[in-house]
């Protein structure tokens, strides 16, 4: 994770001869894996429980790691850590570069945490009793009593362990966080444990989850958060989410105060040192790869696929392999992903068997898809980059195994999108769905809820959390997000807040919305282009509108010029061609060279679309542009003398809405001048009968 470094204990040379040998090896893989120069600026939990052992192959528990530290412990002296103690006293008389030597004890600490089960409010209750059986698991504490075991032991020295945590703090903070951040914890009066406690509540599969709730409430560097309120909206998030770990979903299902305050200061400590990726941790020292599928619709190609890799905090270069091949990621500078290079994997290989590839310092694991959710990037305009988080008011692209058609018809049906008619992928035996919205939440969860029965897992449900841009025409990319077309101005989306009212501050203008979910459209407030300020629910958020370039150029154009081939003309305005002769051709649909795509006239409802592209008439003097009889704009499109003989009625009562006109500082007024007086001396053309009008054919 980007935002975190997370241990997996492994147990190789757990057999080391003697017992001080087995420890400082421990204490050295612990301090390389946590708290190695590459830990600097971020938060760094010490995380160790069974199942990261088993995850990575290696022994069923954690009893190498526990054997080397029972080795140090002095079980028959005044105090059972004095032998720990005085390493930590020569350490101290030294440059203490390296963290203190109590690593592995700490670990142990935060193992018998991990192993530790919430019974009703006393969710600390035993803990000492979870330690004995970590260090001595052959020894049924439980039934061990009085003075002198070996739990009594643990519980009476139980003060060394707030020291002991304490001076590993001490460290990191003489440090200046180049060797990371910590996030140890404590309390009320449960301090001695909480701090094991509080490294255990989150484990290394929880990361990755947590950064895209990170994202979801827009956290980031030096931001401001209320751990209540970040605990309140991580419940609402993380609720029945598949991917948390039990342990958390735990913390979160079962409120306890001094739980809650451990694990909401844990979470704020993450999220203030988060680097704005989600690339979570991979096993060892490999971070995960956030690589993801791509789509782009083009108007001529049609649909095509990509692959889209976000750059991971502190890696600017890697070479991941995957059977022979091998794919190279390399950041730019300032860059948001990286460069891909190399055997690209193919895409509708990946779709159908899943992808694993492994490089020295990231690696990336995408499973067999039958269903591929794809949302808007909205720094890519025109492209679709997968996801596996569904929210409402977004819109989305769904890749679909073909034989699963009818399940997802059924859902989306079920989910009130609408009719979806799916398009043929260009990858056999797919479908896309294109343009899905969900915009009711409890249908939106039963939707999933079906496709998840119906086996086309993968997909969560994401509840909006704050208040969001969506829809709109997004323009400028290449200036950063929430630059819109004026006329295609976004919606606000407003979480639902239990009926209360909310106030809405546009520009400084307060309206007071009650929230129902619903959109509060944007659009027809006459917004002038720049930078506008909403403020809603202690949040700020910018977005700028941008005027439309010009549909065509009025300058003139020379004679011998080469006139353009099409020309953009905006709807409900009237074009005309106009020819030598004076008569007037109307630029209608059947001279647009392309239809405008669905997405344009469904989220931009004050456009409807922008423009369309009509080719020039071979024969067309003159481009003339009216909206309601007033004269808008005048092109000269080919220099040629007027050449009227007649007009009909139409014409002529077409050019008396220009003649009042003369282009006054254009290179074309003369010409224009000249247009105009012929048309006014020319009389109107009589009206001819059929068979007079074959005659003078």
């Amino acid at each position: 994770m980007s935002a975190a470094i997370t241990m997996v204990i492994t147990m190789e040379g757990a057999g080391r001869e003697g017992a001080q040998s087995a420890y400082d090896w421990w204490q050295a893989r612990l301090a390389a894996e946590f708290f190695a120069p590459g830990a600097s600026g971020r938060a760094v939990i010490l995380y160790v429980d069974d199942l990261e052992a088993r995850r990575l192959g290696l022994e069923s528990d954690c009893s190498g790691l526990a054997e080397s530290v029972l080795g140090v412990l002095d079980e028959h002296g005044t105090n059972i850590f004095s032998r720990v103690l005085r390493m930590i006293s020569r350490w101290r008389i030294g440059p203490r570069i390296e963290p203190p030597p109590c690593l592995p004890v700490l670990a142990v600490f935060v193992l018998a945490a991990s192993r530790m089960r919430t019974e009703g409010t006393t969710w600390s209750h035993n803990y000492y009793s979870r330690l004995a059986q970590v260090l001595k698991p052959d020894v049924d504490h439980e039934r061990e009593t009085g003075t002198g075991t070996f739990r009594w032991r643990l519980t009476r020295d139980s003060d060394m362990t707030e020291a002991l945590w304490t001076v590993l703090v001490d460290w990191l903070e003489d440090q200046g966080g180049s060797r990371g951040l910590s996030t140890i914890r404590t309390a009320g009066s449960r301090n001695r444990i909480g701090f094991a406690l509080s490294q255990a509540i989150i484990r290394a599969s929880d990361h990755v989850y947590l950064e895209r709730f990170f994202r979801a409430i827009g956290a980031g560097e030096a931001c401001r958060l209320d751990a209540a309120k970040v605990l309140r909206d991580l419940r609402i998030w993380g609720a029945h989410r598949r991917g948390l770990s039990r342990r958390l979903q735990q913390a979160l299902s079962e409120p306890d105060v001094a739980q809650d305050q451990l694990l909401g200061d844990l979470i704020v400590a993450l999220a203030q040192s988060w680097d704005g990726t989600v690339s979570g941790l991979g096993t060892g020292s490999r971070r995960v790869l956030d690589m993801r599928l791509t789509l782009e619709d083009d108007l001529f190609t049609g649909w095509s696929g990509g692959w889209h890799a976000g750059c991971v905090g502190g890696i600017d270069t890697d070479v991941l392999t995957y059977g022979s091949a091998t794919i190279s990621v390399t950041a730019d500078e300032g860059a948001r992903s990286y460069r891909l290079g190399g055997d690209i994997p193919d895409f509708a290989n990946v779709l159908r068997n899943g992808f694993h590839a492994r490089g020295t310092v990231l690696e990336v694991t995408l499973p067999p898809m039958r269903i591929l959710a794809m949302a808007e990037d909205p720094l890519n305009a025109g492209r679709w980059i997968s996801t596996d988080e569904l929210a409402t008011y977004e819109r989305y692209t769904l890749l679909v195994r073909a034989g699963d058609r009818g399940r997802v018809e059924l859902a989306l049906d079920r989910a009130g999108t609408g009719t979806v008619v799916p398009d043929d992928a260009p990858w056999e035996g797919w479908l896309i769905f294109g343009d899905v919205e969900f915009r009711n939440e409890a249908l939106l969860r039963a939707t999933l809820a079906d496709l998840e029965g119906s086996g086309l897992t993968g997909l969560d449900y994401s509840p909006p959390l704050r208040p969001r841009l969506v829809n709109g025409l997004p323009v400028r990319t290449d200036l950063g997000r929430r630059h819109y077309l004026i006329g295609g101005e976004p919606d606000l989306a407003l979480p639902v807040e239990d009926g209360r009212n909310i106030k809405v501050l546009l520009d400084g203008v307060e309206q007071v919305v009650r929230a129902s979910g619903r959109l509060i459209p944007l659009r027809g407030l006459d917004l002038a282009a720049g930078k506008h300020r909403i403020q809603v629910a202690g949040t700020e958020t910018d977005f700028h509108l941008c005027e439309p370039s010009p549909l065509v150029r009025a300058a003139g154009i020379s004679a011998g010029i080469v006139p353009p081939a099409s020309v953009m003309i905006r709807p409900g305005t009237d074009a005309r061609f106009v020819t030598a002769d004076g008569r007037f051709h109307w630029i209608t649909r059947h001279h647009h060279t392309d239809h405008e795509p669905y997405w344009w006239r469904s989220r931009s409802t004050e456009l409807r679309a922008y423009g369309f592209e009509a080719d020039v008439l071979d024969e067309a003097v003159w481009l003339v542009v009216l909206h309601h009889d007033r004269l808008v704009k005048v092109v000269l499109l080919r220099a040629l003398e007027p050449r009227i003989t007649y007009l009909s009625g139409d014409g002529k009562e077409f050019w008396s809405h220009l003649v009042l006109d003369t282009q006054r500082d254009t290179p074309h007024r003369a010409l224009w001048k000249r247009y105009c007086s012929a048309a006014m001396t020319i009389g109107v053309a009589p009206v001819l009968s059929r068979r007079e009008h074959h005659r003078a054919l």
